[in-house]
């Protein structure tokens, strides 16, 4: 089983790579994988989201509606842009 800390270690990985990338479809792969990482830390956490450097609200808000962040753990609902 992994713990927090290596969940949001993994979370922070993926988003740093990401950023780094020239191919698009790699890096939002990685953003979809850093996200899924955020939301099993979160299920550890009584819900509370760890910061791992992920993408622009905009851009976080189109993977969460792609339905990727909730098919990794089943456990966490999309985060809601409370800013709108």
């Amino acid at each position: 089983m992994q713990t927090y800390s290596d969940l949001v270690e993994l979370a922070r990985k993926c988003a740093r790579e990401a950023r780094f990338t020239a191919d698009r479809g790699v890096a939002r792969e990685l953003w979809r994988t850093a996200i899924e990482y955020q939301y099993k830390a979160a299920a550890l956490d009584n819900g509370k989201f760890p910061d791992v450097g992920l993408p622009t609200s905009i851009a976080k808000r189109k993977i969460v509606n792609s339905g990727a962040a909730n098919e990794a753990s089943g456990t966490a609902t999309s985060p809601v842009d409370k800013s709108q």
